[in-house]
């Protein structure tokens, strides 16, 4: 049964002797970035008009003109995220603590032509740089390179941050008689 949502209940129910959880992962909300390890939670995020690219692009979230994404993947998650917005008539700014944007493109030979697209699209870019704090309104952005910051006003914060495992199933699953492997 693929792409069905299923309970521990149901999952016991169904008369298998194995059960694989492939289950994926969620956004956490927590604007957690690799460049500023030691914060488990961007300061400010609870201010709210913050939220996750899969938020954005599955048209839950309705961000203003002025948006910041953060872009702790370097992938098509945040840069693709970024491209449509700014089709969409966003004004926006990708943040990465990368020397340059679409840095994990660089291996399919996609990270110029999507350069490009963004620079054409009118996304602003600042690199070498993290999310020091969320105002709900705005950001102080620093400079991982020479530490200064600078704050910059924002309709709201679009987060392409590191992803969760959605391990609800498994627990629930723990005592159960089945075996159970997770992958």
């Amino acid at each position: 049964h693929l792409n069905t949502p299923m309970e521990a209940d149901e999952i016991e129910a169904f008369g298998a002797d194995v059960v694989v959880l492939a289950t994926g992962s969620l956004p956490t909300g927590t604007g957690f970035q690799r460049a500023l390890p030691a914060r488990d939670t961007l300061p400010g995020i609870e201010k709210g008009n913050a939220w996750s690219v899969e938020e954005v692009m599955g048209r839950s979230a309705r961000p203003g003109k002025r948006v910041l994404l953060l872009d702790d993947g370097g992938h098509w998650r945040g840069t693709g995220t970024a491209w449509h917005m700014a089709e969409q008539g966003h004004e926006v700014t990708l943040v990465t603590a990368q020397p340059m944007v679409a840095w994990e493109l660089v291996r399919t030979a996609t990270d110029l032509p999507m350069r490009k697209k963004l620079a054409a699209s009118g996304v602003r870019a600042l690199t070498d740089s993290a999310v020091e704090e969320w105002h709900g309104d705005g950001a102080t952005i620093l400079n991982l390179v020479d530490g200064s910051t600078q704050r910059l006003d924002f309709d709201a914060l679009i987060l392409s941050t590191p992803n969760a495992s959605e391990a609800t199933l498994q627990h629930d699953l723990a005592d159960s008689s089945l075996e159970v492997h997770a992958i």
